[in-house]
């Protein structure tokens, strides 16, 4: 990997989208090494708070996300569930995995517009892809806030794992009142516990 993607932007002044433009490099150079998700798996199916969810929205990788396909094709004691994209009003719908996929004019996979909706409140725990994250449970999406909207439909015992390879977990992230957190972090390495109070180390 280049020094360049290595080192992220100056992050008391870096906007987002410089943020973004680095993400984006680093997670190309990424791209090659499948091991990663099989480690990231690894140490999300040993965590307890993924052993003790029943209900467990994911999503569908599309384009250099970390595919996570392997994980709910092999637990059989789980619900799946993943999400339909609305553009016109930028939400997100949850709707069972186990329904027939067909592809969003953007190019990625979600179920089909007649498969029944499930309610947020359902959900146990969802896993939230990302370009990274913060210490402190921040993400940095593709910048069209359908998880900001969503992640607060969630039951307050909801577990929330962001996705993400440790290169891309990050000290801290530039933030807006309306940024949501997640409470953990699941990499590569392990599975880290987000916290304000952490914003200079992992744990």
């Amino acid at each position: 990997m280049s020094q360049s993607a290595h080192t992220p932007p100056n992050a008391p002044v870096a906007s987002k989208q410089s943020w973004r433009h680095w993400a984006k490099r680093v997670r190309e150079q990424q791209h090659t090494q499948p091991e990663l998700t099989t480690s990231i798996i690894s140490n999300l199916q040993e965590h307890p708070a993924y052993q003790n969810a029943t209900h467990v929205l994911i999503y569908l990788a599309f384009k250099q996300e970390l595919n996570l396909s392997r994980l709910w094709q092999n637990e059989p004691n789980k619900q799946f569930y993943a999400t339909r994209t609305h553009i016109h009003n930028k939400t997100l719908s949850v709707h069972a995995l186990d329904t027939p996929l067909e592809k969003h004019p953007l190019g990625f996979l979600q179920p089909v517009a007649s498969a029944p909706v499930i309610q947020p409140e359902h959900l146990d725990m969802v896993l939230v892809p990302g370009l990274c994250f913060d210490y402190r449970g921040f993400r940095l999406g593709y910048g069209g806030g359908f998880y900001d909207r969503f992640l607060p439909l969630l039951r307050p015992d909801a577990i929330r794992v962001g996705v993400s390879t440790r290169a891309l977990l990050v000290p801290k992230l530039p933030t807006e009142p309306h940024d949501c957190q997640v409470q953990f972090v699941v990499t590569e390495h392990h599975m880290h516990t987000c916290s304000t109070r952490d914003a200079t180390q992992l744990q």
